[in-house]
């Protein structure tokens, strides 16, 4: 039997055959394809979407401990510079967590690090500031606080 003996009928039924043949092994293979996909961004998400909060927690927690030390700088009211104190505790609590959780990423971990040194560096500033009340000039100590 060669192509040309065969009868339309069964040319018409090979040629579907062919043509669902390869329509199931292209369906299976991307249904693998995507069960690979769910499984690996499910992954992801446990181990990164903690590290994400963890790193909106922190930017949120500085925003708050910069702006409460401007309006200290401003109105000089200890209860800013306090409520800063705050807010820099629970961002050094978040910092600390996500050192925890990138130590097999060495870029991270380093960058994490510097901002944990910065971090400090900027506490020891705002003590300063907070010791020298009576520095007349506030847009300086603003200026400071901004960099």
């Amino acid at each position: 039997m060669n192509w040309k003996n065969l009868k339309i009928k069964h040319k018409l039924l090979l040629g579907f055959g062919s043509i669902m043949l390869i329509s199931t092994l292209l369906g299976a293979l991307t249904s693998l394809k995507l069960n690979q996909i769910k499984t690996k961004s499910q992954t992801l998400s446990t181990q990164l979407l903690p590290v994400v909060t963890s790193l909106t927690e922190l930017e949120r927690n500085w925003h708050r401990s910069v702006l409460s030390f401007r309006a200290y700088t401003s109105s000089q009211r200890s209860v800013d510079y306090f409520q800063a104190l705050s807010f820099m505790d629970e961002g050094q609590k978040e910092l600390e967590r996500l050192l925890e959780r990138t130590q097999n990423n060495d870029k991270v971990y380093s960058e994490l690090t510097l901002l944990h040194d910065d971090i400090a560096n900027f506490r020891a500033m705002a003590q300063k500031t907070f010791n020298n009340i009576q520095t007349s000039n506030i847009l300086t100590q603003n200026n400071a606080i901004d960099k």
